[in-house]
C-alpha cells in the first residue's frame, strides 16, 4: 500500500481526528491537484488527512481487477486500524471521496470498524444496478463504457518512476497481464445478478455507529441513492443535491 499524509508540525504532540480517502485514482498524478485543494486546507483545519492508493493502482503493487471486492474492503480495515494506532491520530477515523473513493466507505461502514466514525460521500450510490453509472430502467447508461474506459486508461498507466525507481517495471507488467478488459464485464451484466447488486440498500440496516453524509449534483447519475439511502438508513444521516454534476460541490 502506499499513501501520502498531510499534517500539522505539532500532530504527533497533538493527536486529532483523520480524515481517510481510499480509491484508485493515484493521488501522485491522476488526483493530485483535487487532493492539493482538499487535504491541506483539512489539515489546516485541526484533521490528519491520509489519502491510499488502493492496491494494484498508484505506486501500489498488486493487480487491479475489479471494483468493490472483498480485498478492498480488508485492506480498508487494516487502513483505519493503522490510522487509528498512529501517533497523530486521536483514534477517531472519518472516510471520504468521490464515487469509487467512498463508495467502498458503505461497505466498510457495514463492517463496524471501531475506528470508523463518519463517511462522507460525494457522487456515489448504494446499488449497483438501478442507481450507479451503469444501468437505469433497463437501458445501458454511456457510463457503463465511459468508466471501464478511463479505469483502463489507469490501470495500464506505469508507477511513478521517481519512487519506484527498481521495481516500476515488474509492477507494471504484472498490472498489464493481469488486470483484464473491464469493459467487457460491464456489457456482458445487463441484468441484476450479483455483479451488479454488490452493495443492496439491505447493508445500511446494519450501519448504527456511523455517521454518513451523501452528497450528489441533480445532475450525476447517483443522485437517486441519496433518497433511497436516508429511507432505509438507521444511523445518523444528511443528504444534499445541488447543481452540479460528478463533481464534489467545493469544485462543481
Amino acid at each position: 500500500m502506499a499513501a501520502k499524509i498531510w499534517l500539522l508540525q505539532d500532530a504527533d504532540h497533538s493527536p486529532v481526528p483523520a480524515i481517510l480517502e481510499y480509491s484508485t485514482y493515484r493521488y501522485q498524478d491522476g488526483a493530485a491537484e483535487r487532493d492539493a485543494l482538499t487535504y491541506p486546507h483539512f489539515a489546516g483545519h485541526g484533521y490528519e488527512s491520509v489519502r491510499f492508493d488502493m492496491r494494484g493502482s498508484g505506486i501500489t503493487e498488486g493487480v487491479l481487477v475489479g471494483e468493490y471486492l472483498e480485498q478492498e474492503q480488508g485492506d480498508a480495515l487494516e487502513l483505519i486500524e493503522w490510522i487509528s494506532a498512529q501517533p497523530a491520530c486521536a483514534g477517531a477515523v472519518g472516510m471520504t471521496g468521490i464515487y469509487w473513493g467512498v463508495f467502498n466507505g458503505l461497505q466498510v461502514a457495514a463492517r463496524r470498524p471501531p475506528g470508523l466514525g463518519a463517511i462522507v460521500r460525494n457522487c456515489s450510490t448504494g446499488g449497483r444496478y438501478a442507481d450507479d453509472i451503469n444501468i437505469k430502467g433497463g437501458a445501458m447508461l454511456f457510463d457503463n463504457t465511459a468508466f471501464p474506459t478511463y479505469m483502463f486508461g489507469l490501470n495500464t498507466t506505469p508507477p511513478d518512476p521517481r519512487l519506484l525507481p527498481d521495481s516500476r517495471r515488474d509492477i507494471w507488467m504484472r498490472r498489464l497481464a493481469g488486470s483484464g478488459l473491464w469493459i467487457e464485464r460491464c456489457l456482458e451484466h445487463q441484468h441484476r445478478g450479483s455483479f451488479t447488486s454488490m452493495v443492496p440498500l439491505a447493508i445500511t440496516t446494519r450501519i448504527s455507529n456511523t455517521l454518513s453524509t451523501r452528497l450528489a449534483g441533480w445532475a450525476d447519475s447517483c443522485s437517486n441513492s441519496v433518497f433511497r439511502l436516508m429511507s432505509s438508513f438507521e444511523a445518523p444521516f444528511m443528504g444534499l443535491a445541488g447543481l452540479w454534476a460528478h463533481k464534489c460541490p467545493r469544485s462543481a
